[in-house]
């Protein structure tokens, strides 16, 4: 079955957990709460679902999220896409392993995992009735009053949708830092972070690396450790502009000798 096919179609699993991968986003049944996924994550959890009970790789996950632009893709990049799809199951199905790794060979999701597919329903399908028009004289007065009323209710809406759609900038702007937390030991002028879901220990070498760097300009560190990844991803930041909220990062990798 081609993409596009895989894409007309929704996801069920567990009989509580909604993928729909043409809008990249899970759903739970109950409580209509929704974990929005990086589209390259949505891609290989599409592609995971596909092969269920069989061990996908690295490559041809990332092959499949990233198409032509996977062969510049880290594993850096790769592992934060996957911890987002598991951090998106531990929300919605805490407790549940969705997303199994399997050393040295890949990611499968498991048989156990129960996955049922149903078509999406098409766009338009719904019949709307129409609108049934009564004529009524209306004063000039009354007139006057719901022009006023109008207006108010449209600034309010326009208000609230303005606060809306800036709120989710702001959270997707902020949502890699999100899966950070602050660290309990300070370096220089340096505040460091690590991530959540990693084993939240940095090695004395690693620190001391760091601080050889210095944080005069990027004061931001934010620390990515695996327990079974051969490397540290250390991204150094500036700070976050007040209004804009954007900041400058690059990216350094420390080997094995500074596990």
């Amino acid at each position: 079955m081609n993409q596009n096919d895989l894409l007309a179609e929704i996801f069920r699993i567990n009989h509580q957990v909604d993928f729909d991968p043409e809008h990249n986003t899970l759903t739970h049944l109950s409580t209509g709460h929704t974990c929005a996924l990086f589209i390259p994550a949505s891609r290989c959890l599409l592609l995971l679902l596909e092969h269920q009970n069989s061990v996908v790789s690295q490559k041809e996950l990332i092959r499949y999220g990233w198409g032509e632009h996977g062969v510049n893709i880290t594993s850096n990049a790769f592992y934060q896409h996957i911890a987002n799809i598991r951090r998106a199951f531990r929300e919605l199905l805490p407790g549940q392993e969705i997303v199994v790794t399997i050393k040295r060979a890949g990611l499968l999701i498991p048989e156990e995992v129960h996955v049922t597919r149903h078509h999406r329903p098409p766009e338009g399908s719904v019949d709307v009735p129409e609108p049934t028009v009564t004529k009524k004289t209306v004063r000039r007065t009354e007139l006057a009053d719901l022009i006023l009323t109008g207006a108010v209710l449209l600034s309010i809406v326009i208000l609230g949708l303005s606060g809306e759609r800036y709120h989710q900038l702001t959270e997707d702007n902020n949502y890699f830092y999100r899966n950070y937390i602050r660290y309990n030991i300070t370096v220089a002028n340096c505040t460091l972070y690590i991530n959540k879901d990693g084993d939240r220990t940095v090695s004395p070498r690693l620190l001391t690396a760091i601080k050889e760097k210095g944080c005069d300009e990027y004061n931001q560190i934010y620390i990515t450790s695996w327990t079974d990844w051969p490397r540290h991803s250390v991204l150094y930041c500036t700070t976050p502009e007040l209004f804009t909220r954007e900041r400058e990062c690059v990216t350094f990798f420390y080997g094995d000798h500074y596990l």
